[in-house]
């Protein structure tokens, strides 16, 4: 693909740490990620049950702690509880106090489906049959509809449509300037890190192939886009690591599956 960033203006990194400047950066990648369900014990106490799990390491450890829980809300059991700043809190006052953050986050996956429209764009400019077209337009159905935009004004159906016109005037001969992409470089690629990030702790292994989709999409997008960044540099390293270690634990469950799996002889299958 040829490039498209005018030579005479910089496409660096500034911008990414400028967005990142106030962000709440989950850290759940970096620290151990505790939740847990409250449950009755034989004499009807309240009893918290918590699963701790550090993230990257697949040796999960469950242990059952009597703590006093602190929640005048809880009057029944199971209820789901997550960790924070070592208090522990109902899965709605989770999401109470991640409401904020929640609409930064529509923003910016805003911005970075905006971003990936303009970048398919370019894909028509070089080839208008190019497949990578559907593969960007499948990527934004599933931003949309994985932050909730189902529930918004602006719906995933509506994202397309406007990808579709997009694409449709690109082919009629619409472009895209280097004031454009540099505008949106840093929305986009932190968009699919948020994306990538985000699945690894609420869907695990389940999205090994949707965040590797979105691993390749940034370095795509940053090498196309002349983006330069070691923020960018740790966030592609942070969801290869995370990525390899999900692909090493689906190939020891799959091989303890294999070694168990009765054979057509009665024995074990090995194969």
């Amino acid at each position: 693909m040829q490039k498209y960033i005018n030579n005479t203006v910089r496409n660096d990194g500034n911008a990414l740490a400028e967005l990142l400047k106030n962000e709440i950066i989950p850290d759940s990648l970096k620290h151990f990620s505790n939740y847990g369900f409250i449950a009755k014990t034989p004499d009807g106490k309240n009893q918290l049950v918590i699963k701790t799990r550090p993230i990257g390491d697949h040796n999960e450890n469950i242990t059952i702690e009597n703590i006093e829980v602190n929640n005048t809300a809880i009057t029944t059991a199971p209820a789901f509880m997550m960790e924070k700043d070592g208090k522990w809190y109902t899965l709605d006052e989770v999401i109470e106090q991640m409401r904020p953050q929640a609409e930064k986050d529509k923003v910016l996956i805003t911005d970075c489906i905006n971003g990936l429209g303009l970048y398919a764009v370019q894909q028509v400019m070089d080839d208008a049959s190019s497949p990578k077209v559907s593969e960007i337009r499948d990527l934004i159905h599933n931003l949309a509809c994985y932050w909730g935009f189902e529930e918004s004004e602006v719906k995933p159906e509506d994202f397309l449509n406007n990808f579709d016109k997009r694409i449709k005037a690109a082919k009629s001969g619409a472009a895209v300037t280097s004031e454009e992409i540099i505008k949106s470089s840093a929305s986009t690629v932190y968009g699919l890190y948020r994306f990538g990030e985000d699945m690894i702790v609420s869907m695990g292994t389940d999205a090994v192939d949707y965040i590797q989709l979105a691993i390749d999409f940034m370095i795509e997008i940053a090498a196309d886009w002349d983006f330069e960044s070691d923020l960018l540099d740790g966030m592609i390293a942070n969801l290869k690591t995370e990525v390899q270690a999900m692909r090493d634990e689906l190939t020891v469950e799959q091989s303890a599956n294999d070694e168990t799996q009765p054979g057509q002889n009665g024995g074990i299958s090995m194969s």
